[in-house]
C-alpha cells in the first residue's frame, strides 16, 4: 500500500526530482516481499508492470538497475494508493486492499475518484500510459470477440487474444492466453501474459472484457488504463 503524506522541507531537500516522479509528495510503499531495494531512479513509464523473476537486460541498462529475485509477485496488480494529505483520506488507485478494508481501519469513508471530475495527477500510477503494453491493446465484451477478431484479420492485422476464463473461440493461427475467471487469480498473470503478447510482434492485442463486479475493480482499472475500449 502505498500513502502521500505532505513532504516535510527536510525529507525534500535529500530527494532528488526522481524519487518523487516531480510530484509534491512522495509516496511510502509497504514492501511484503523481504527483498527490496531503494534506488534514484523509477521504473520506465509507459511499460506493462513486471512481476516475474526476468527482467529485460534492455530495461535494466536503461534505468541503470540491478534485479533482486523475490520471486513471482503474489498478487500482480499494483498496490492501492491513497491520498492522506487532505482532510479525509481520496483514492487514486484501487488495488489489492480493498474499500471495505481501508475503511474498516481508519474508522472513516474513503472519497473515490469521479469519472466526471477527473482528479490531478497526484502519482504516477494515475496515468494511462503507465500500463500500457507497446503494442496496441483493445478490449471488447465477449459476445464481441468473434466479429472483432473477424474485422482485424480481415484487415491483415496479426493479432492475440487474452481471454478472461476458457469459453473464447479463437482461430488456430491467433495466439490466446486464458487467464482464470476468478479476479485474484486473474490480476497475478495479468501482466505477464500482456508481457508475452506484447513480445509476439503483433499488430493488437485484443483483451476480452472481465466482470465489472467490485472484486474486479483493480484489474478493470489497469486495463481500462492500458487498453482502448472498443
Amino acid at each position: 500500500m502505498e500513502m502521500l503524506p505532505k513532504c516535510c522541507t527536510s525529507l525534500r531537500s535529500v530527494l532528488t526530482p526522481r524519487f518523487s516522479s516531480k510530484l509534491f509528495d512522495v509516496g511510502i510503499r509497504v514492501m511484503k516481499n523481504p527483498i527490496s531495494c531503494v534506488y534514484d531512479g523509477k521504473r520506465i513509464i509507459g511499460n506493462t508492470s513486471q512481476t516475474m523473476r526476468f527482467v529485460p537486460q534492455h530495461i535494466l541498462h536503461l534505468a541503470h538497475l540491478t534485479a533482486l529475485d523475490g520471486g513471482a509477485c503474489l498478487v500482480g496488480v499494483e498496490s492501492t494508493i491513497i491520498d492522506l494529505s487532505g482532510t479525509q483520506p481520496r483514492l487514486l488507485r484501487p488495488g489489492h486492499i480493498t474499500i471495505a478494508q481501508l475503511t474498516e481501519v481508519l474508522g472513516t469513508e474513503i472519497l473515490l475518484p469521479q469519472a466526471e471530475t477527473p482528479l490531478e495527477i497526484r502519482a504516477p500510477g494515475m496515468m494511462d500510459v503507465h500500463y500500457a503494453p507497446s503494442t496496441k491493446a483493445v478490449r471488447c465484451d465477449s459476445n464481441q470477440i468473434g466479429q472483432v477478431l473477424q474485422q482485424l484479420v480481415g484487415n491483415n492485422q496479426k493479432c492475440g487474444l487474452l481471454a478472461c476464463g476458457l469459453q473464447s473461440k479463437t482461430p488456430d493461427n491467433i495466439p490466446v492466453i486464458h487467464l482464470p475467471e476468478q479476479a485474484d487469480l486473474y490480476a497475478q498473470g495479468l501482466y505477464a501474459a500482456l508481457r508475452q503478447l506484447d513480445s509476439q510482434q503483433l499488430d493488437v492485442i485484443l483483451v476480452e472484457q472481465p466482470p465489472q463486479s467490485q472484486d474486479w475493480q483493480a484489474v478493470n482499472d489497469r486495463l481500462r488504463k492500458a487498453t482502448v475500449l472498443i
